[in-house]
């Protein structure tokens, strides 16, 4: 017995169902693959993180958006889980809901995803010409990677952990304390 036929799903098709759609989903080559949902503690430090750059951006022309739909120039859809964008959004059709320029690009990691986060979600968003910096922000401890891309276009890591450290988001501008990302988040002690 064989497996069932794959259904493919033109681009089009993909965004009605997912402009439509409760739970979104990302899109490649063809398939919709649904976001996974999000435990709490991942929503809290989400929220941290939209407030902390917001707070730091305020007077600049730049603001974090929470989980816009990017398009690669793959034509494949992401959503990130925060993604700072910078002077006007481009976007890909009139209804304006799809963005292709983020500047720097935040993914709070899960157990089931921490895999893809660092490694096919990442050569996917590096496609995005816009995008300076790739912030991997672990769910569960005090623990950042930023990977920025040089003038080379080399990426380079730079890694922080605990919680008495500041973590610099340079193509923003900004630093954010590692206490602000956890602040009030369940389960984490900051001591």
């Amino acid at each position: 017995m064989g497996l069932p036929a794959r259904t493919f799903i033109s681009p089009e098709e993909y965004l009605a169902l997912d402009r439509a759609a409760d739970v979104k989903s990302e899109y490649h080559d063809g398939e919709m693959f649904p976001r996974e949902e999000a435990s709490a503690e991942h929503g809290y430090v989400v929220a941290n993180i939209v407030r902390s750059i917001d707070n730091r951006l305020e007077k600049t022309p730049c603001r974090a958006s929470v989980a816009p739909r990017l398009l690669t120039p793959s034509g494949r859809y992401l959503y990130p889980d925060v993604a700072a964008l910078c002077g006007q959004p481009q976007v890909t059709d009139e209804v304006g809901d799809t963005v292709t320029n983020p500047r720097a690009i935040f993914e709070v990691t899960s157990p089931s995803t921490v895999g893809y986060d660092y490694s096919r979600k990442f050569e996917l968003y590096r496609t995005l010409r816009s995008i300076e910096e790739y912030v991997l922000v672990a769910h569960n401890e005090p623990r950042v990677d930023v990977f920025r891309r040089m003038a080379s276009g080399r990426w380079e890591l730079t890694e922080y952990s605990g919680f008495d450290v500041t973590v610099a988001v340079e193509s923003l501008g900004i630093e954010i304390p590692m206490r602000e990302i956890y602040d009030r988040v369940p389960g984490i002690v900051i001591p």
